[in-house]
């Protein structure tokens, strides 16, 4: 079962993996800063390979389990999601967890489109 936008967002950065990858980003976005004030050349290529370094150190610690979502797919202690929400025998759907169905518009009459009213 695939998370709702709002279930996504509220975990969102909320793992070990998430805030080594994001000290690791800015750490090399600082070195880059730093390189271009003081024209380094070389500081700014490792800026940009440590940026890289942060990116590979989150994806691999979230693969070893240390992000949202554990090494098995389920949501980590402390991370409440829909795959615990299936597993939890108390867990019942509610009247209010129903699906929002659309609503059917009707179309404008063409004159009125044409006019853009």
């Amino acid at each position: 079962m695939t998370p709702t936008h709002s279930e996504a967002m509220e975990k969102e950065g909320k793992s070990i993996a998430a805030w080594t990858g994001v000290s690791v980003i800015c750490l090399g976005s600082l070195l880059g800063c730093i390189a271009v004030g003081i024209n380094s050349k070389w500081l700014f290529a490792v800026g940009c390979v440590v940026i890289v370094l942060g990116v590979a150190s989150g994806k691999v610690l979230a693969m070893m389990g240390l992000g949202v979502y554990g090494s098995d797919g389920r949501p980590r202690d402390g991370h409440d999601g829909p795959a615990a929400a299936a597993t939890d025998p108390s867990a019942h759907a509610s009247a209010d967890s129903s699906p929002v169905t659309p609503v059917d518009v009707p179309a404008a009459p063409a004159d009125q489109a044409a006019h853009g009213h």
